[in-house]
Order: structure tokens, then sequence, then C-alpha cells
């Protein structure tokens, strides 16, 4: 518990209010008081609030968990969803939820361990018997009283006549807990009670030995275990075998229902279980009951502000949320799953899993792709150089299906790699990175400044992500005018940037000596991209003119014309054609793009639809497939060949400034004029993660050359590393921080290119400059 402070109001609809217990995915949970009873109170604050339909989503949440009575499970007290702040008040439970109690105290021994799953399978035959799935049990969601065990957590749970068949939350959360989602829960198949009773059968295997049955690590690899493989018995006491066991079946017809499971489970009283838990237990649960007693006698609190507005601080990724931890018997809304239950828990000893505000990824029918926020595996058996993080994780790529996925966490069978004994394959060898000129904080007589710094970019970033270590500046653009565009050359030896003042520069990596001015397009210069070979330099800008250059000796060797402003270029995979995004169709016909023929110098394929200018543009890694984003804010995807229009992606609330593939062409990454990071799912176009974070346009975006890595830059002045695997934020480099070193005050970031072999990243910023700096993982650089 946290006290108040002077932006807490004093009461919630007529709650009085003792003390904070944290923060969740979506607000604040606080400890409160009736006349008669303590209780905790959820308050909604925050994004969600905007979306018009969340306040009859949580209504409908609300009505479902008050259906359940039971003396094992938190009852709803009260709730306004349509109060200007929405809250939730439930029951209040003095005690650890179960993970924190086995990651503090160990295992429970075999009594208590009976206690508990009786108690367990009676709080699912109160679930059940009002009709409801909870669809989300799991260690956090039950509490340790001293007098029994509850059930809390209701806030995904649904009727059990209406269709459970997908496994999406509204705004496209994976609805469930990795570690504890039945099979038929995974492959999106309609859900019953018995699913239910797949998670109870893991929790109390998590109960009994300290780790979940089908291990941690990448998703993936955690719902092929459960899919494909049974867990080790070992460690669970003689007379839980048996119904854990049963509750694990793979088909739902082969689990007992509640009434049969507590047959297996044999006589238990539970009304004589004061001193069911283990002394170290029953101290937390005791902790918690006597901090109770002093909030509740009147504690001070701060002087309360005129117009109080509860404040959240950001959260400690390392921390549990506290929606689910010993205090917080709050159950969450569908959209709230999106941020909390993707995040299984750890092993005792190790440290809680982070999880993200949004992410999701589409879990079809078959053993295919799902993908949601989480962790990525720790070091042991991942592959060398990648960015991973901790244990239990969750990962954005996607399963082929009937393919087992890299098995990265401890599996049932212990062996290394995971339960099947594969090892992931290690990268290849990485070639130098781009080469900053070490001069302590010299500053050098070249045609631009250069200042290289060597320093760490600060503690704390999660375990492997890359460290950006050598941050060197320069100004690109004389009169201290904005970077548009940076390219990197396919072999790393030269870095292009355009910008304000009309000119495009080429510059020698290493040595940062300018190769090339080239200074035909007179005008701004909005983008600029090597040929796959090599070969050519394609810039475009405000003329209209797409130019092409010789990089052999930069001479002008061919232009494509257009009638308006070339905002946006991409060279297909092939090299033999070009997409451009302008202001306007040539003919004036609405905003438009078009696929040109390197060879012919004639335009192949018009891409209309767009209203307003078309600001990117990229190619698929195949060649097939054209992305575009506009002002008329949409994605819009087409044939490259015939010039068709194959879907259109709406999902943002402005400007679309960027679309990106990323390497293997699985995921479609694009970012706006309101902040908003968005990435797709490049087959289904179904959303895999809205990236929460900038706070004002993202004007650039990049995968790094192996997919592990997303780099976005912003007018906030940041620029942002995310893990591809968890959609983890990894780093924010600022100005405010050690690693982004010469970045000046103002500078917004309008432009990013990874080096090839993804061990330098070069951002565009404003008045001019480039900013460079080395990544490096766990290995020697």
């Amino acid at each position: 518990m946290q006290p108040l402070t002077a932006d807490d109001p004093e009461h919630i609809g007529g709650h009085r209010l003792l003390a904070r217990l944290g923060q969740g995915g979506m607000g604040l949970v606080y400890l409160a008081r009736t006349p008669t009873r303590a209780v905790a109170v959820k308050v909604i604050l925050g994004e969600v609030l905007r979306d018009p339909s969340f306040r009859d989503r949580f209504a409908r949440e609300i009505a479902l968990a008050e259906r359940v009575r039971g003396p094992y499970t938190a009852a709803v007290i009260d709730a306004d969803p349509h109060a200007g702040r929405p809250w939730l008040a439930t029951e209040y439970v003095p005690g650890p939820s179960l993970h924190d109690a086995v990651a503090e105290a160990g295992p429970l021994p075999e009594p208590a361990l009976r206690v508990l799953a009786a108690g367990l399978a009676e709080a699912l035959r109160s679930v059940h018997r009002a009709g409801i799935i909870h669809r989300d049990l799991k260690p956090p969601n039950v509490l340790l009283a001293a007098d029994a065990p509850r059930v809390i957590d209701f806030g995904i749970a649904k009727a059990a006549h209406e269709s459970t068949a997908t496994p999406l939350t509204p705004t496209g959360g994976l609805i469930g807990t990795p570690g504890y989602m039945s099979p038929e829960q995974i492959l999106g198949h309609e859900l019953t009670e018995r699913s239910d009773v797949f998670a109870l059968g893991g929790v109390l295997y998590y109960a009994a030995t300290g780790r979940p049955p089908f291990g941690t690590g990448d998703f993936r690899a955690v719902f092929h275990r459960i899919l494909e493989q049974q867990p080790s018995y070992d460690g669970l006491p003689g007379a839980l075998r048996e119904p854990v066991a049963a509750c694990l079946a793979k088909e739902p017809e082969g689990r007992p229902g509640t009434g049969e499971l507590l047959d297996l489970i044999g006589d238990v009283d539970l009304a004589g279980t004061a001193d069911w838990l283990p002394a170290p237990v029953r101290e937390l649960a005791e902790a918690a009951r006597r901090e109770l007693r002093e909030r509740s006698a009147g504690a001070p609190r701060p002087p309360v502000r005129a117009d109080p507005e509860p404040t959240a601080a950001p959260p400690d990724p390392a921390a549990p949320d506290p929606a689910q931890s010993a205090s917080a018997t709050v159950p969450s809304t569908a959209d709230d799953a999106d941020a909390r239950t993707l995040a299984e828990p750890t092993a005792p000893g190790t440290r809680a899993a982070p999880t993200l505000a949004e992410s999701t990824r589409t879990a079809p029918a078959t053993r295919a792709e799902t993908a949601a926020p989480g962790r990525t595996a720790g070091p042991e058996g991942g592959a060398p150089g990648r960015p991973t993080g901790p244990e239990a994780g969750v990962s954005g790529r996607p399963v082929r299906p009937g393919a087992a996925p890299p098995d990265t966490g401890p599996g049932p069978a212990d062996r290394p790699g995971g339960a099947d004994g594969r090892v992931p394959p290690p990268l290849p060898p990485r070639r130098a990175p781009w080469r900053t000129v070490a001069a302590g904080a010299a500053v050098l007589a070249l045609a631009a400044a250069v200042l290289v710094v060597w320093s760490p970019f600060g503690a704390g970033a999660p375990d492997g992500a890359p460290d950006p270590v050598e941050a060197a500046h320069f100004d690109a653009h004389e009169g201290h005018l904005t970077t548009y565009t940076i390219a990197s050359s396919p072999d790393g030896d030269l870095l292009a940037t355009g910008g304000t003042d009309g000119v495009v520069r080429v510059w020698r990596t290493g040595s940062w000596e300018e190769e090339a001015e080239l200074t035909a397009h007179g005008d701004w210069v909005h983008t600029a991209r090597f040929s796959p070979n090599g070969e050519l330099l394609a810039t475009g800008g405000r003329d209209g003119r797409v130019r092409l250059w010789d990089t052999g000796d930069w001479t002008q060797t061919g232009e494509l014309r257009h009638d308006s402003a070339v905002y946006a270029l991409a060279f297909s995979p092939d090299g033999d054609r070009i997409a451009t995004g302008l202001a306007e169709n040539d003919d004036g016909a609405g905003a438009g793009a078009a696929v040109w023929g390197l060879e012919s110098g004639e335009r192949a394929a018009r891409l209309d639809g767009h209203t307003d200018t078309v600001r990117s543009v990229a190619f698929s890694p195949d060649g097939r497939t054209v992305a575009t984003g506009s002002s008329d804010d949409t994605v819009r995807l087409w044939d490259a060949g015939s010039g068709e229009q194959l879907a259109v992606i709406d999902d943002h609330p402005a400007t679309v400034e960027t679309v990106a593939f990323s390497p293997d062409g699985s995921l479609l990454v694009s970012t706006d004029n309101d902040g908003a990071v968005l990435v797709h799912d490049a087959a289904t176009r179904e959303r895999v993660a809205l990236l929460s974070g900038h706070t004002a346009m993202v004007e650039a975006s990049a995968f790094s050359p192996d997919g592990t890595l997303l780099a976005t830059g912003s007018d906030d002045e940041t620029v942002r590393l995310w893990s591809t695997d968890t959609w983890e934020q990894l780093h924010v480099l600022d100005a405010e921080q050690r690693g982004f070193l010469g970045l000046r005050s103002g500078s917004r970031v309008t432009a990013l290119s990874f080096s090839p072999d993804g061990t330098g990243l070069a951002a565009g910023v404003e008045e001019g400059g480039v900013q460079i700096w080395r990544l490096t993982g766990d290995e020697e650089s």
C-alpha cells in the first residue's frame, strides 16, 4: 500500500479512500471503506475513456461479475461505469496472491494444496452456476486469505451461452494468459466450463511446483507444449497427481466437471481451515490484515487540492499489476486484459515480466500465429545477439501451421532449448558496424563537425536489450535546416541525407566526410533511397522529380517526372521498379501513388484511391505488394503489378506518416500524426500491437535488418527502440539521457535508418543534424 497523495479524492462513490493499492493497466486501485466493510476501488483513467463503446462494455462486464456469489470469490460491491471517471468496488481480500506467495515462500505443502484445490473447484462451481466462463484463471487471480482462497478478476469473463470462439478482446487483445490457456482457447474454438478446469489444473501445478505446467518463455513455444506435449508430474504430491492430470487433458470432454473434480480431490473440510496456510504465507496474510486495520483507524493524508484528479505515475515494469496482487481484488475489463493478462507468472526468485499497454496478434483456428504483449525468453536458449528480455514471454513472431516455434523457455523435459531439445541456430557473424571517429570529445574539422562521446546509455534496460553506446552528431545540412530523409547504402559504406536546403548529401561512414553534394532538386528533398544493389541513389522532393544518381560518379542518369511533390519512394526488392507517393495525381484527380519501371522509365501502375497526400510507400519483401500511408488517415495495400487495391486499414485517427514492412514480410508498421505506432499482420490485416509512448507526431520508423528491433522517431524529440518479439519498449533516446548526446534542444526526429548489419542507427533531426548510435548486445562488439 502507498499513502494517498494530494491529487487523490477523499471519496469515490461514497467510499472513503484509505490508501493507494497500486496502478493497473488502465487506472488506479484504492483501498477504501464503507461504514461496514473494506473494499478495493478501481478507477478507470487514460486513453480508454476516449473509446465511445468502452463504458457499455465495462457495464456489461460489471453485470457479469455481479452474478457471481460464493464464499470463494470476491464479490462486486458497487460500481458506476458512467461516472466521469468510471469505477468498480469489490470485496477487499487481505492476503497475498498465489503467485506472490509461491514466489516468496515456495510451493505450498500438500495439506494447503488440498484446501486450495477444493476451494478453487468450489469457486469455479459458483462462477459456472452463474452462467459464466472465467477465461483467465491464473495464480495472480487467486488470493490466499487467512480463512480460504478466493478467485478474483472476472473482467474478461463471458456468459456461457454467448459465443466464445474469438480469442480476442474488442480492442484486439488476446484473451487469456499463455501458460494457463486451454488448447481450445489457443485455437479459438468455442469454450465451455471445461476450459476453466484446464486453467485450474495449471494453477494447482504452479502451487505445488513453483512453475507453470508447460514452462515459460516465448508464448509460441508454450502454446506448442500445451497443444502437443504432456507436463512432467514429478514434484506433485501423490494425492494431487490424478486430479491435476485430469484437469490438464487435451480434450475438453476428457476433463472433469467441478463436481467430479471435488470427488477426485477427496474430503476436505473447508469450514475448518483457519490454519490452512503454511506459516510464512500466513504471516503475509496477517500483515495485510494488520495494515488494513491501521489504515482503517485513520492515517493522516495530505491536503486535497480544490479539483482533485487521480494521477498515475508510470508503472514499474518489474512489478506485478496491483490489480492482480494481494490487495487489488478488482475485476479488470477486457481492454485491461490487453495490458496484463499476457504476462504470465515467473518461477519463484525471478522477476515478474512487464507488459505493454496494448498488444495483440490473431490466433486462427490452427496452430498458427498468435502474438501478444509479454517478454521473450531469457539468455538461455536465445539466439546470440538477439535483443531478448527475461523469462515469461510472449513473442510477436508468427508460428507456421504445424511447426514447433523457437523453444526458448524451460520446458517440462527441462532440456536445453526447450521441451523438444532444439536449440535455435546462431545468427550469422556481424559485419563491423558503422565506424564512428573515436577521438574522445574532440571536434574534428570535417565538412561537418563531428562530436563522438563514449558513454553507455544508462542502466536498467531489459536484460539482453541492445545498448546505444557510441553517440555522434554532425551537421548534415548548412543553415541548420531540417534533415528530412536518411538512407544507408546496402554495403553500409555510405549514408545519404536530404533536407529543406534542397541538397542531397552523401557521407562516407566511419570518417563522415562528405562524398557528394547533389544540388539538382533546388527545393525541399523529402525522400532518398539506395537501390538494392547499391548502384543507384533515388531522391525525390517538392520539385516533382525522382532523380536517379549513379553511385560510382554521382552523375544523374535519369528522372521520373510528376506534376506534384514527391513525398516518398521505395525500390522493389529486385531493383527493377520504384513506387512513389505524391501530393496529388498527375491528372489532378485526387492524391495518389504510382509504380514505375526503371528500364522503361514509364509508369507501370497507378495506385488510385487516397484522397489526400501520400506521405509514405513501402514494397513488401517479396515485391508483390505496395503499402501506402496518407494524410487521409488510411493505410492502403496494393497489388504491385496491377495496381489493384487489396485492402484499406483505417485504424489511424490522424495523418499516416510512415509505413514499413518487417524484413520477413509478416508485419506492417504504420505511424501517425497523433503519436500512434500501429503494427498489423501483413497477411490478415489484423492489428498486432499499438505501441504507446510517443506524445507527438511519429515521423520516422525503421526495422532492424534482422527484424528484432523497431525504431520510431517523433516530434516529441525522442527515438524509441522496441523489441518486435515482445513489443516492449527497450530504450527511449532523448535530450535528457546520455544516449542522445549532441541532440539539440527542440530537435524533432524526422528520419531513421539502420546500418545493414543492424549495429548502427542514424536519425535525422530538425536544424540539419544527424545523430548516430552504435547498438551493442550482450556480446563484445
